[in-house]
């Protein structure tokens, strides 16, 4: 019996040694940046920009203050695993009437806030974080043409909606709607309109 309880023993002091000298995985912390999926306009003014380090009350002032005024736009530009970037941009339409780009959005100010569960839901980007970070059906946002096919094989049809790039893949039970050539959007067919 004894035999037993040493080679058990033995066994033990190999398992937990051989768990301590193993790499610990290394989480990546990459950066995801949103496509704004607007049709026939330009952003500039972003590289370069001073960011503002901001607390999650002086965020939501920005954007409240961003909201009241007609001129200024809010956009959710980027993220990681610890923060959320976002920006202010004013549009100025372009001077020749009907020709493109229709106008460009000029930024303002750039703000970065320190990402937590609650500052993610209460700025509202709670659904597309969870798409980039998590997913659905194996797909995450932020994935090109070729990884999606990879996973779910070829759609059943294409709806090309205009600017280059952006595309819709409907499969049988997914739409897969990509902006700038990435998945951007991923509907269940129940939650889109037929």
């Amino acid at each position: 019996m004894w035999k037993y309880a040493l080679v058990l023993v033995l066994l033990l002091i190999n398992l937990f040694s051989s768990l301590g000298c193993k790499e610990e995985a290394v989480m990546e912390n990459k950066k995801h940046i949103i496509p704004q999926g607007l049709d026939g306009v330009r952003f500039t003014g972003i590289a370069g920009k001073d960011i503002l380090d901001l607390s999650y009350d002086e965020v939501r002032k920005a954007r409240e203050a961003a909201a009241k005024d007609d001129q200024l736009n809010w956009f959710f530009e980027e993220f990681d695993a610890d923060y959320l970037i976002f920006f202010s941009a004013r549009f100025e339409p372009n001077p020749q009437k009907h020709k493109r780009p229709w106008g460009t959005y000029v930024t303002e100010k750039v703000y970065r806030v320190k990402r937590s569960k609650e500052v993610d839901k209460g700025l509202g980007v709670s659904e597309i974080v969870h798409l980039y970070e998590v997913g659905k059906h194996g797909i995450k946002g932020g994935m090109t043409e070729a990884e999606v096919k990879k996973i779910l094989g070829e759609p059943e049809s294409v709806d090309v909606l205009g600017p280059l790039g952006s595309f819709d893949y409907n499969y049988n039970d997914v739409r897969v709607r990509f902006l700038d050539g990435q998945v951007a959007v991923i509907d269940e067919i129940s939650e889109r309109s037929k």
